[in-house]
Protein backbone atom coordinates (compact mmCIF):
# COMPACT_ATOMS: atom_id res chain seq x y z
CA UNK A 1 0.00 0.00 0.00
CA UNK A 2 2.92 2.24 0.98
CA UNK A 3 4.65 1.01 -2.55
CA UNK A 4 1.60 2.82 -4.08
CA UNK A 5 0.97 5.99 -2.60
CA UNK A 6 4.99 6.51 -2.99
CA UNK A 7 4.74 6.43 -6.86
CA UNK A 8 1.38 8.14 -6.83
CA UNK A 9 3.17 10.87 -4.85
CA UNK A 10 6.26 10.67 -7.39
CA UNK A 11 4.20 10.56 -10.52
CA UNK A 12 2.54 13.84 -9.37
CA UNK A 13 5.37 15.17 -8.55
CA UNK A 14 6.89 15.13 -11.52
CA UNK A 15 4.02 16.53 -13.40
CA UNK A 16 4.30 19.75 -11.22
CA UNK A 17 8.01 19.96 -12.23
CA UNK A 18 6.77 19.51 -15.92
CA UNK A 19 3.88 22.19 -15.61
CA UNK A 20 6.52 24.77 -14.10
CA UNK A 21 9.12 24.03 -17.13
CA UNK A 22 6.00 24.68 -19.54
CA UNK A 23 5.07 28.00 -17.67
CA UNK A 24 8.97 28.82 -17.62
CA UNK A 25 9.43 27.93 -21.59
CA UNK A 26 6.35 29.81 -22.22
CA UNK A 27 7.71 32.99 -19.79
CA UNK A 28 10.82 32.70 -21.65
CA UNK A 29 9.29 32.72 -25.02
CA UNK A 30 7.44 35.47 -24.68
CA UNK A 31 10.26 37.69 -22.99
CA UNK A 32 12.27 36.37 -26.33
CA UNK A 33 9.76 37.75 -28.52
CA UNK A 34 8.98 41.50 -26.95
CA UNK A 35 12.45 42.00 -26.76
CA UNK A 36 13.21 41.15 -30.65
CA UNK A 37 10.15 43.33 -31.05
CA UNK A 38 11.50 46.07 -28.57
CA UNK A 39 15.18 46.02 -31.14
CA UNK A 40 13.27 46.51 -34.38
CA UNK A 41 11.42 49.29 -33.43
CA UNK A 42 13.67 51.02 -32.06
CA UNK A 43 15.68 53.46 -34.38
CA UNK A 44 19.36 53.93 -33.28
CA UNK A 45 20.29 58.02 -33.79
CA UNK A 46 22.15 58.18 -37.06
CA UNK A 47 25.80 58.66 -36.53
CA UNK A 48 27.89 59.36 -39.43
CA UNK A 49 31.41 57.98 -39.62
CA UNK A 50 34.16 60.17 -37.51
CA UNK A 51 36.77 61.59 -40.29
CA UNK A 52 39.21 60.20 -38.48
CA UNK A 53 38.57 56.68 -39.14
CA UNK A 54 38.87 54.83 -42.41
CA UNK A 55 35.88 54.97 -44.32
CA UNK A 56 34.17 52.02 -46.87
CA UNK A 57 34.65 54.18 -49.84
CA UNK A 58 38.43 54.49 -50.01
CA UNK A 59 38.64 53.29 -52.93
CA UNK A 60 35.72 55.07 -54.90
CA UNK A 61 36.93 58.60 -56.74
CA UNK A 62 35.69 61.08 -58.81
CA UNK A 63 36.41 61.01 -62.33
CA UNK A 64 36.69 65.12 -62.64
CA UNK A 65 39.83 65.95 -60.53
CA UNK A 66 38.58 69.17 -58.83
CA UNK A 67 35.16 67.13 -57.82
CA UNK A 68 37.43 64.28 -56.54
CA UNK A 69 40.07 66.97 -54.36
CA UNK A 70 36.69 68.10 -53.01
CA UNK A 71 35.73 64.86 -51.97
CA UNK A 72 39.07 64.03 -50.19
CA UNK A 73 38.50 67.51 -48.51
CA UNK A 74 34.81 67.34 -47.16
CA UNK A 75 35.83 63.87 -45.91
CA UNK A 76 38.77 64.77 -43.79
CA UNK A 77 36.59 67.82 -42.37
CA UNK A 78 33.26 66.05 -41.80
CA UNK A 79 33.40 62.05 -42.43
CA UNK A 80 32.04 59.84 -44.51
CA UNK A 81 29.22 60.62 -46.56
CA UNK A 82 25.55 59.21 -45.77
CA UNK A 83 24.68 57.53 -49.05
CA UNK A 84 26.68 56.82 -52.38
CA UNK A 85 25.58 56.72 -55.73
CA UNK A 86 28.19 54.44 -57.90
CA UNK A 87 27.81 53.73 -61.55
CA UNK A 88 28.44 50.56 -63.13
CA UNK A 89 31.61 50.84 -63.61
CA UNK A 90 32.44 51.86 -60.30
CA UNK A 91 33.47 55.30 -60.54
CA UNK A 92 31.74 57.86 -57.80
CA UNK A 93 28.21 59.43 -59.48
CA UNK A 94 27.52 61.35 -56.36
CA UNK A 95 27.85 61.07 -53.01
CA UNK A 96 25.70 63.25 -50.21
CA UNK A 97 26.12 64.08 -46.21
CA UNK A 98 22.51 64.33 -44.79
CA UNK A 99 20.69 63.13 -41.37
CA UNK A 100 18.35 59.75 -42.95
CA UNK A 101 15.15 61.09 -44.27
CA UNK A 102 12.91 59.08 -41.99
CA UNK A 103 15.22 58.97 -38.88
CA UNK A 104 15.96 62.51 -38.85
CA UNK A 105 18.66 64.75 -36.70
CA UNK A 106 18.98 68.24 -37.00
CA UNK A 107 22.42 69.76 -37.43
CA UNK A 108 24.15 66.88 -37.89
CA UNK A 109 26.50 68.57 -40.63
CA UNK A 110 26.95 72.15 -38.85
CA UNK A 111 30.57 71.91 -38.46
CA UNK A 112 32.58 71.49 -35.41
CA UNK A 113 31.92 74.88 -34.41
CA UNK A 114 28.72 75.27 -34.36
CA UNK A 115 27.32 74.15 -31.40
CA UNK A 116 23.35 75.13 -32.01
CA UNK A 117 21.23 72.62 -34.28
CA UNK A 118 20.41 75.54 -36.75
CA UNK A 119 22.55 75.00 -39.34
CA UNK A 120 23.49 72.75 -42.57
CA UNK A 121 20.98 69.52 -43.07
CA UNK A 122 22.64 68.69 -46.52
CA UNK A 123 25.89 68.33 -48.91
CA UNK A 124 26.25 66.58 -51.67
CA UNK A 125 28.73 66.44 -54.71
CA UNK A 126 27.82 66.00 -58.01
CA UNK A 127 30.22 63.85 -60.50
CA UNK A 128 28.55 65.98 -63.60
CA UNK A 129 30.34 69.48 -63.58
CA UNK A 130 27.59 71.66 -64.49
CA UNK A 131 27.59 75.49 -65.05
CA UNK A 132 25.85 78.61 -63.75
CA UNK A 133 25.70 81.79 -65.08
CA UNK A 134 24.01 83.95 -62.46
CA UNK A 135 25.75 86.14 -61.17
CA UNK A 136 29.12 85.06 -62.65
CA UNK A 137 29.23 81.85 -65.03
CA UNK A 138 31.23 78.90 -63.19
CA UNK A 139 31.34 75.68 -62.86
CA UNK A 140 28.37 74.13 -60.34
CA UNK A 141 29.02 70.87 -58.13
CA UNK A 142 28.52 71.36 -54.70
CA UNK A 143 25.26 71.49 -53.21
CA UNK A 144 24.41 72.61 -49.66
CA UNK A 145 21.01 72.66 -48.01
CA UNK A 146 18.60 73.23 -45.37
CA UNK A 147 15.06 72.82 -44.49
CA UNK A 148 12.98 76.17 -44.38
CA UNK A 149 9.25 76.87 -43.77
CA UNK A 150 8.98 78.38 -47.15
CA UNK A 151 5.98 80.53 -47.70
CA UNK A 152 3.88 79.91 -51.15
CA UNK A 153 3.90 83.53 -52.26
CA UNK A 154 7.40 83.43 -52.05
CA UNK A 155 8.60 80.57 -54.74
CA UNK A 156 8.92 82.29 -58.00
CA UNK A 157 10.49 85.35 -55.93
CA UNK A 158 13.16 83.20 -54.78
CA UNK A 159 13.54 80.76 -57.86
CA UNK A 160 13.93 83.32 -60.11
CA UNK A 161 16.55 84.77 -58.10
CA UNK A 162 19.04 82.37 -59.61
CA UNK A 163 19.14 79.03 -61.21
CA UNK A 164 21.38 77.47 -58.50
CA UNK A 165 18.58 77.99 -55.92
CA UNK A 166 15.94 74.86 -55.98
CA UNK A 167 13.07 73.98 -52.92
CA UNK A 168 11.95 70.37 -52.34
CA UNK A 169 8.38 70.37 -50.78
CA UNK A 170 7.59 67.20 -51.16
CA UNK A 171 11.00 64.59 -50.26
CA UNK A 172 11.59 66.07 -46.54
CA UNK A 173 11.68 64.26 -43.55
CA UNK A 174 7.93 63.33 -42.03
CA UNK A 175 9.36 65.11 -38.48
CA UNK A 176 9.14 68.35 -40.12
CA UNK A 177 6.66 68.31 -42.82
CA UNK A 178 4.01 65.15 -41.17
CA UNK A 179 0.70 66.45 -41.86
CA UNK A 180 0.63 67.01 -45.00
CA UNK A 181 -1.15 65.20 -47.73
CA UNK A 182 -2.23 62.93 -45.36
CA UNK A 183 -6.25 63.45 -46.37
CA UNK A 184 -7.21 66.07 -48.68
CA UNK A 185 -8.14 68.38 -46.29
CA UNK A 186 -4.47 68.41 -44.92
CA UNK A 187 -3.25 71.13 -47.28
CA UNK A 188 -0.59 72.52 -45.46
CA UNK A 189 3.03 72.13 -46.07
CA UNK A 190 5.75 71.84 -43.76
CA UNK A 191 9.27 72.73 -44.17
CA UNK A 192 11.16 72.54 -47.53
CA UNK A 193 14.57 71.52 -48.30
CA UNK A 194 16.35 74.39 -49.74
CA UNK A 195 19.40 74.00 -51.57
CA UNK A 196 22.43 76.45 -53.37
CA UNK A 197 24.15 74.95 -55.66
CA UNK A 198 28.34 76.29 -56.61
CA UNK A 199 31.76 75.07 -56.68
CA UNK A 200 31.84 75.51 -52.55
CA UNK A 201 30.05 74.93 -49.49
CA UNK A 202 30.46 78.09 -48.20
CA UNK A 203 28.78 80.21 -51.50
CA UNK A 204 25.98 77.07 -51.68
CA UNK A 205 25.51 78.15 -48.05
CA UNK A 206 25.58 82.01 -48.89
CA UNK A 207 22.59 81.20 -51.22
CA UNK A 208 20.80 79.41 -48.56
CA UNK A 209 21.05 82.42 -46.20
CA UNK A 210 19.54 84.55 -48.79
CA UNK A 211 16.26 82.44 -49.06
CA UNK A 212 16.17 82.82 -45.42
CA UNK A 213 16.47 86.82 -45.19
CA UNK A 214 13.96 87.53 -48.17
CA UNK A 215 11.69 85.54 -46.15
CA UNK A 216 12.50 87.41 -42.82
CA UNK A 217 12.05 90.50 -44.77
CA UNK A 218 8.86 89.64 -47.02
CA UNK A 219 6.63 87.03 -45.03
CA UNK A 220 4.29 89.81 -43.84
CA UNK A 221 2.40 90.28 -47.16
CA UNK A 222 4.75 93.42 -48.43
CA UNK A 223 4.77 92.35 -51.71
CA UNK A 224 1.31 91.72 -52.80
CA UNK A 225 0.61 94.74 -54.74
CA UNK A 226 3.21 94.40 -56.55
CA UNK A 227 3.56 92.46 -60.41
CA UNK A 228 5.79 89.43 -60.84
CA UNK A 229 8.18 91.26 -62.56
CA UNK A 230 9.09 93.69 -59.85
CA UNK A 231 9.42 90.97 -57.38
CA UNK A 232 11.27 89.01 -59.78
CA UNK A 233 13.70 92.30 -59.98
CA UNK A 234 13.95 92.92 -56.73
CA UNK A 235 15.27 89.35 -55.22
CA UNK A 236 17.72 88.87 -58.52
CA UNK A 237 19.10 91.74 -57.58
CA UNK A 238 18.97 91.19 -53.70
CA UNK A 239 21.09 87.64 -54.73
CA UNK A 240 23.82 89.78 -56.44
CA UNK A 241 24.35 91.15 -54.22
CA UNK A 242 24.47 89.21 -51.32
CA UNK A 243 26.87 87.00 -53.43
CA UNK A 244 29.66 89.45 -54.63
CA UNK A 245 29.72 90.69 -51.17
CA UNK A 246 31.56 87.36 -51.02
CA UNK A 247 33.04 87.31 -54.49
CA UNK A 248 34.06 90.80 -55.14
CA UNK A 249 34.00 92.67 -52.03
CA UNK A 250 36.09 90.44 -49.91
CA UNK A 251 33.66 90.30 -47.33
CA UNK A 252 32.88 87.42 -44.64
CA UNK A 253 29.96 85.11 -45.06
CA UNK A 254 28.45 86.01 -41.24
CA UNK A 255 25.97 83.65 -41.17
CA UNK A 256 25.46 82.45 -37.75
CA UNK A 257 25.37 79.13 -37.90
CA UNK A 258 27.75 78.55 -40.71
CA UNK A 259 31.47 78.49 -40.52
CA UNK A 260 33.45 77.96 -43.86
CA UNK A 261 36.51 76.45 -41.82
CA UNK A 262 34.42 73.20 -40.96
CA UNK A 263 34.11 72.35 -44.03
CA UNK A 264 37.84 73.25 -45.05
CA UNK A 265 37.26 76.34 -46.90
CA UNK A 266 38.31 80.30 -46.31
CA UNK A 267 35.95 82.51 -44.08
CA UNK A 268 36.60 85.38 -47.22
CA UNK A 269 38.72 85.23 -50.47
CA UNK A 270 39.70 88.35 -52.68
CA UNK A 271 38.22 89.75 -55.13
CA UNK A 272 37.94 88.00 -58.78
CA UNK A 273 39.43 89.01 -61.69
CA UNK A 274 35.82 89.15 -63.49
CA UNK A 275 35.00 91.56 -60.57
CA UNK A 276 36.66 94.32 -62.06
CA UNK A 277 35.67 94.34 -65.04
CA UNK A 278 31.68 93.88 -64.21
CA UNK A 279 29.22 91.51 -65.98
CA UNK A 280 25.77 91.63 -67.49
CA UNK A 281 23.42 92.06 -64.82
CA UNK A 282 26.08 93.79 -61.76
CA UNK A 283 27.27 96.43 -64.00
CA UNK A 284 23.50 97.75 -64.42
CA UNK A 285 22.47 97.40 -61.03
CA UNK A 286 22.18 101.33 -59.70
CA UNK A 287 20.04 101.80 -62.81
CA UNK A 288 17.61 98.88 -62.27
CA UNK A 289 17.13 99.64 -58.78
CA UNK A 290 16.53 103.55 -59.73
CA UNK A 291 13.70 102.42 -61.99
CA UNK A 292 12.23 99.58 -59.42
CA UNK A 293 11.84 102.71 -56.38
CA UNK A 294 10.40 104.54 -58.65
CA UNK A 295 7.75 102.25 -59.76
CA UNK A 296 7.13 100.12 -56.22
CA UNK A 297 5.10 102.09 -53.68
CA UNK A 298 5.55 100.49 -50.12
CA UNK A 299 5.31 102.15 -46.74
CA UNK A 300 7.37 99.25 -45.14
CA UNK A 301 11.12 100.83 -43.93
CA UNK A 302 12.35 97.11 -44.74
CA UNK A 303 11.59 97.61 -48.19
CA UNK A 304 12.66 100.73 -49.21
CA UNK A 305 16.48 100.47 -47.49
CA UNK A 306 16.73 97.18 -49.14
CA UNK A 307 16.52 99.26 -52.66
CA UNK A 308 18.62 101.75 -51.56
CA UNK A 309 21.06 98.87 -49.98
CA UNK A 310 21.75 97.52 -53.29
CA UNK A 311 21.83 100.93 -55.02
CA UNK A 312 24.21 102.06 -52.53
CA UNK A 313 26.74 98.82 -52.68
CA UNK A 314 26.39 98.92 -56.88
CA UNK A 315 27.56 102.02 -57.06
CA UNK A 316 30.39 102.29 -54.34
CA UNK A 317 31.50 98.58 -56.37
CA UNK A 318 31.47 100.61 -59.84
CA UNK A 319 33.01 103.71 -58.12
CA UNK A 320 36.12 100.57 -57.00
CA UNK A 321 36.15 99.25 -60.62
CA UNK A 322 36.04 102.80 -62.48
CA UNK A 323 39.18 103.03 -60.64
CA UNK A 324 41.13 99.59 -60.75
CA UNK A 325 40.30 100.01 -64.38
CA UNK A 326 41.93 103.77 -64.96
CA UNK A 327 45.24 102.23 -62.81
CA UNK A 328 45.37 98.69 -64.44
CA UNK A 329 45.43 98.02 -68.25
CA UNK A 330 44.44 94.50 -70.27
CA UNK A 331 41.40 92.87 -70.92
CA UNK A 332 39.59 90.01 -68.23
CA UNK A 333 37.65 87.39 -69.06
CA UNK A 334 34.12 88.08 -68.37
CA UNK A 335 33.27 84.30 -67.71
CA UNK A 336 34.21 82.66 -64.17
CA UNK A 337 36.01 79.73 -63.34
CA UNK A 338 36.58 79.84 -59.44
CA UNK A 339 38.74 77.08 -57.95
CA UNK A 340 36.37 75.22 -55.23
CA UNK A 341 39.23 75.03 -53.26
CA UNK A 342 39.27 78.73 -52.65
CA UNK A 343 43.19 78.74 -52.57
CA UNK A 344 43.13 82.75 -52.38
CA UNK A 345 45.69 85.23 -53.90
CA UNK A 346 47.24 87.64 -51.23
CA UNK A 347 48.21 91.24 -52.17
CA UNK A 348 51.75 90.62 -52.58
CA UNK A 349 51.29 88.34 -55.43
CA UNK A 350 52.57 89.84 -58.81
CA UNK A 351 49.41 90.39 -61.60
CA UNK A 352 50.53 87.92 -63.67
CA UNK A 353 50.58 85.27 -60.54
CA UNK A 354 46.75 86.25 -60.04
CA UNK A 355 45.82 85.07 -63.54
CA UNK A 356 47.61 82.29 -63.77
CA UNK A 357 45.93 81.10 -60.75
CA UNK A 358 42.22 80.26 -61.96
CA UNK A 359 39.37 79.61 -59.64
CA UNK A 360 36.48 77.64 -60.15
CA UNK A 361 32.93 78.09 -58.09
Amino acid sequence: MSKKTHNSNSNSNSNKNKQRQTVLCAICIVLVVILIITISCKKEPFQNNNPNNPNNFNGLKFDDKKVNDKYNSLTNQIGSPTYVEISANNVLNSVTWMSPINNYEAGLFNGDSITSKDGLDYIKLNGFVGRKHHPIAADMFVVSGKYIDVPQELLGPLKNASETINIEQLAVPPLLNNEFGKTQQHSKKGKSLVTGSCASVTISTITIKFVEDMIEKYNNGELENQTDANRNNLFKNEYDKSILQYLCENQEPNIKWFNPKDFGEATKMDALEQCKEGFSNYSNLSEQNDVEISKLSFDTKCFNNSLLDVRNSTMKMQRKMRMQNNNESGNYSASANIDSSHNHNTSHHSKKSNKSNKKSL
